[in-house]
């Protein structure tokens, strides 16, 4: 569509074993009982769309104080996450001289501490996520603090602006949310319930936005290779399959939620934009 453009937000790595996006990457055999795990330099980004009827988001990727005051214990060992001031997410914002309270729309992939560590600044906005990722987010908020990729302290500013939620139920297929932005409900999978963006732009094609529905290109396959962090391994499977079909049939680029390679493809926010 005419008047979009797309930028993606780089907004730093997660230094991390490689075989949580890749199962079963380094297993050990009877003659290599003590494989050297892979290490990864796992990159993390949200995307801002510029669209005539306003600013669209998908996800708002970690929040800057996660290393210092809001991660577990437990996140931290997992994932050690490094970002330069000017690579943090509202930086990346800023760059572009747009201010949170400017975003009209947010669709959550999911609710991981990647992906939704900056929603309180949104108060504003219309946050789409699908209603059992919402749910079970919640239900673990509220029985215990330390919550692995749920991280507690992200969800209770959430709570604290009391932001404006859109659930999408579980049994929507798609729903269209502005002309040539869909949003596409995966389903469960690597979480309880995943969503995904068809960007339509002009000149660059269409864009199908999965996060970590799909981690990598190598998860995609074929052939299939699932990840190390999985909530429904029959989900995923299908989830991929669904995502497979919908690129074909929308003639759409598929862009992952981790994949390193292709993010050193992509052009970042600093050099320009998609349209």
């Amino acid at each position: 569509m005419k008047g979009i453009k797309l930028y993606v937000l780089a907004t730093g790595v997660l230094p991390q074993d490689k075989s949580i996006l890749i199962a079963g990457l380094t297993q050990a055999t009877e003659k290599n009982r003590n494989p050297v795990p892979v290490w990864s330099r796992t990159p993390t980004y949200a995307v801002l769309i510029e669209h005539p009827d306003g600013y669209v988001l998908f996800d708002t990727s970690v929040n800057p104080e996660g290393m210092t005051k809001r991660f577990p214990q437990s996140l931290k060992t997992m994932n050690n996450y490094e970002a330069a001031d000017d690579e943090q997410f509202p930086a990346r914002l800023a760059q572009l001289k747009v201010k949170p309270e400017q975003i009209k729309y947010i669709v959550m992939s999911h609710m991981h501490f990647d992906h939704a560590g900056n929603l309180e600044l949104f108060t504003n906005a219309e946050i789409t996520v699908h209603e059992d990722e919402f749910a079970q987010a919640y239900k673990a908020f509220g029985l215990n603090s330390e919550m692995g990729v749920y991280v507690w302290e992200d969800l209770h500013q959430a709570a604290m602006k009391k932001l404006n939620w859109k659930l999408l139920p579980a049994g929507v297929e798609k729903k269209v949310l502005l002309p040539g932005l869909t949003i596409y409900n995966f389903g469960s999978g690597h979480s309880y319930g995943m969503l995904g963006l068809l960007v339509e732009l002009e000149s660059a094609g269409n864009i199908l936005l999965v996060a970590d529905a799909i981690y990598t290109s190598t998860n995609y396959g074929p052939p299939l290779k699932p990840p190390g962090i999985i909530y429904d391994s029959i989900g995923w499977a299908r989830t991929a399959e669904k995502i497979r079909e919908i690129a074909t049939e929308k003639n759409a680029q598929v862009w992952f939620g981790h994949d390193e390679d292709q993010l050193k493809t992509l052009k970042k926010s600093t050099e320009g934009y998609y349209e």
